[in-house]
């Protein structure tokens, strides 16, 4: 009964514990995006959008801009592009 009580005490410390942590996460999350919004001047810090690094960035940038290209359309390339910017 004793070991019972005490491992639901546990376990409501850990969610206690998780609930503040994430909570707290996501408040330094939000003020970090209007940081960067005040930065670059953007209307509103929704437009602020994190990435894992560069390659994340450009394919999800490339998805946005392929809705607008078209068969007819020319793209022009440098010799410096990475492969992976090439290959649809």
């Amino acid at each position: 009964m004793l070991l019972q009580i005490t491992i639901k005490i546990i376990i409501q410390i850990f969610i206690d514990l998780f609930y503040t942590l994430g909570n707290e996460s996501e408040k330094i999350y939000e003020e970090s995006k209007e940081l960067v919004r005040e930065f670059i001047n953007a209307s509103s810090y929704e437009e602020i959008i994190y990435t894992s690094g560069t390659t994340e960035s450009l394919n999800f940038i490339a998805r946005i801009l392929e809705q607008d290209v078209s068969e007819e359309d020319e793209i022009i390339l440098t010799y410096m592009e990475h492969h992976a910017n090439i290959i649809p």
